[in-house]
């Protein structure tokens, strides 16, 4: 996308070959400042990757890339009990566990908001 005013400066954003027919809903430009992008419901495999931003005037052309990364959700595989209620003297066993993730999430238990050095588990 070229911005098409004839102004002194000139943006354009160089965009992955799959959003390149959605220029007209997500280019937003303020005369001689700022073009911008919006881009909603972001989807992995349409919008990751470098995305840059070119400004030409008849001295020159600059560019900056912006390289969108996803982070995966966090989620529960396992989720353990909202409450729970025992009999003095028992044993009990609470699993709780995450999906899997690119990102390793860790599972750590706290009593009472606080640490428990023992209670520490990580995924294998």
């Amino acid at each position: 996308y070229t911005d098409p005013r004839k102004d002194e400066e000139q943006q354009a954003w160089l965009l992955p070959s799959s959003l390149q027919n959605e220029i007209p809903y997500f280019v937003r430009d303020k005369p001689n400042s700022m073009s911008s992008v919006k881009v909603d419901e972001l989807r992995q495999e349409l919008h990751q990757g470098n995305l840059t931003c070119v400004i030409r005037n008849e001295v020159g052309t600059d560019s900056r890339s912006i390289q969108v990364t996803f982070i995966p959700d966090l989620e529960f595989n396992l989720r353990p009990p909202n409450k729970l209620t025992v009999i003095l003297g028992s044993s009990i066993s609470i699993n709780c566990s995450s999906k899997a993730s690119d990102l390793q999430p860790v599972v750590r238990w706290q009593y009472n908001g606080k640490n428990s050095v023992l209670a520490i588990l990580k995924r294998p």
